[in-house]
């Protein structure tokens, strides 16, 4: 929308682009992408483009996102010199929101990654989370397990947020095949899938600002991310923008409890 057009033309816009969400849901369901060993994918869409150009237009020097989800919104806005504050009581969203936002300089090294894929393979006595066999055949749980295990080890909470998103992207790699494409997997692979993805990992964006990153509304087994805020309370700090996340299968629960007759009822 441009700044000349008047009101009635942006709440036009905002009518039409809710009735296309009615009459024609997203393609792929709701939720984030995943796909287990049994071959069952929920897929997603994303909005960063989007967002990024209704951004453009306006002015801000610092950013809320107090249910962050992926970190890449968060990322961009560094580029763009905005001091980014993000929260997610999800644990995955928030290691890699200290992993890409709230880490402004730190990199994993090669010792670092000698260190995080040491006998990666090589089953131990017992899983320290026997849960990952829900998702993986043995031999991945037996990876990711020591894989864990192993970045634990690491001095810097910013290495081992990297070592952990890192870890997640080999996850999206092994949830990419189903069981009609699983055998072209290459047997014990796990361990250079991890080296490509961090060879192609961008270096840490430095916006010379303090960017945090929490995990307020849970409570991490580390003492130092433990806040007892909720993400209401953490959009209230003071900050030029606030962006809050909803899901759109309740978005569109929303829009359907709402909608004339006429109107087709979501499916999401």
């Amino acid at each position: 929308m441009r700044e000349s057009e008047p009101p009635a033309v942006a709440g036009g816009f905002m009518r039409r682009l809710l009735t296309r969400l009615i009459n024609h849901p997203l393609p792929g369901g709701c939720g984030l992408s995943m796909q287990t060993q049994n071959g069952v994918n929920a897929g997603g869409i994303g909005w960063l483009g989007f967002e990024l150009s209704v951004l453009r237009r306006l002015k801000f020097q610092s950013v809320a996102l107090p249910l962050a989800g992926e970190p890449n919104l968060g990322l961009y806005l560094k580029r763009w010199d905005a001091r980014v504050s993000a929260n997610d009581p999800a644990q995955w969203a928030w290691t890699k929101s200290q992993a890409f936002i709230e880490n402004n300089c730190e990199t994993l090294t090669e010792e670092d990654v000698e260190l995080i894929l040491d006998d990666a393979y090589v089953p131990r006595s017992s899983f320290r989370n026997p849960t990952l066999l829900s998702w993986f055949n043995e031999t991945d749980a037996w990876w990711f397990d020591n894989v864990r295990g192993n970045a634990d080890r690491l001095t810097s909470s910013y290495k081992r947020a990297l070592a952990l998103a890192l870890g997640m992207a080999v996850g999206d790699y092994v949830f990419s095949f189903n069981l009609d494409t699983r055998d072209l997997r290459q047997p014990l692979a796990l361990s250079n899938v991890f080296r490509r993805v961090w060879h192609t990992l961008s270096p840490p964006v430095n916006n010379l600002r303090k960017n945090t990153s929490s995990t307020c509304g849970t409570r991490s087994r580390h003492r130092s991310t433990i806040c007892e805020r909720t993400p209401a309370q953490i959009s209230r700090q003071r900050v030029s923008w606030l962006k809050l996340r909803i899901r759109i299968c309740s978005f569109c629960d929303f829009l359907a409890q709402r909608a004339p007759a006429t109107v087709a009822t979501p499916v999401c």
